[in-house]
């Protein structure tokens, strides 16, 4: 499956950000081959029809949706026709290292990989907000000076946040701001959840006590930690039995499964089907 990463010196220097209309911006996938990315990016299409999917989960295609790609999910256009909007990309510690928050990015319902929603429509009045601020954004490629590192923070601060709001409403969500506890719960499982599979290895890096983290996790994701953990298993596995060529025994070793019927069980369990027919649907889904 074709992987892309992010071109760290395309403008000449460390500038973790780039922006591009799709239609036009060199190397941009628009057919339908299967691809990850490596980095996150802000999606709002202008014109078109079609789907977008995350993972197999496809959104429709129309003026004003937005969809946000976390690294690593798998992604394929299914387009209808003409397609236009803007792609905005960077990777995490652009946004991290500038406002001095490791778990700057997990305040977001958006980049949460336990999200209800890939994306969502946008209202008309406030997708023509959004289009402004990436004209000047691609104007201030156009001219790049010291300072517009500083300049492209603070409008992907300005655009995150309205995306995050307008996404907020349209899932029923409300903005609150949980214990610091919670963000780096989530940043803990975003990079551990091939290591660590029980909520002891969480409340020991964290240093905080297991009832702590249960209530925590009850009153913010309204699931339990060991929950939360199995829930982001069954996507990853599931990610890798429908895309990768990998077998069932290097997954559940991968997930740090002691061995494969173990694995077996905990997906069955999940989902109420084996690994294996699970593979296989998938498989047959492709070919059809």
């Amino acid at each position: 499956m074709l992987q892309f990463d992010f071109l760290k010196n395309k403008y000449g220097k460390e500038l973790l950000i780039d922006l591009g209309r799709i239609e036009s911006l060199y190397g941009y996938i628009l057919e339908d081959d299967l691809h990850i990315i490596t980095f996150y990016e802000v999606l709002v299409i202008t014109k078109g029809a079609g789907t977008y999917s995350l993972d197999g989960t496809p959104k429709q295609l129309k003026r004003g949706t937005v969809v946000v790609t976390l690294p690593n999910q798998v992604r394929q256009w299914k387009t209808e026709g003409e397609v236009e909007g803007f792609s905005f990309f960077f990777e995490g510690e652009f946004l991290n290292t500038h406002f001095k928050d490791e778990l700057f990015l997990n305040r977001f319902a958006i980049f949460d990989y336990d999200r209800p929603k890939i994306g969502f429509d946008l209202k008309e009045e406030n997708l023509e907000k959004l289009l402004w601020t990436f004209d000047e954004v691609e104007q201030e490629f156009k001219e790049l000076e010291g300072d517009s590192s500083h300049i492209f923070r603070s409008l992907l601060y300005f655009v995150l946040s309205q995306i995050d709001r307008y996404y907020r409403k349209n899932v029923g969500q409300e903005k609150e701001e949980a214990p610091m506890e919670v963000y780096r719960f989530k940043k803990l499982l975003d990079r551990n959840i091939h290591r660590w599979q029980t909520v002891q290895d969480y409340v020991k890096a964290m240093d905080i006590g297991k009832d702590h983290l249960n209530k925590l996790a009850q009153r913010y994701f309204k699931q339990t930690p060991l929950q939360l953990i199995h829930h982001r298993m069954e996507i990853i596995a599931k990610r890798e039995l429908r895309y990768s060529t990998k077998t069932i025994s290097e997954i559940a070793h991968e997930l740090n499964f002691s061995d494969v019927s173990n694995f077996n069980r905990f997906f069955k369990k999940r989902t109420g089907e084996s690994p294996k027919s699970y593979k296989v649907k998938m498989t047959d889904l492709k070919s059809n």
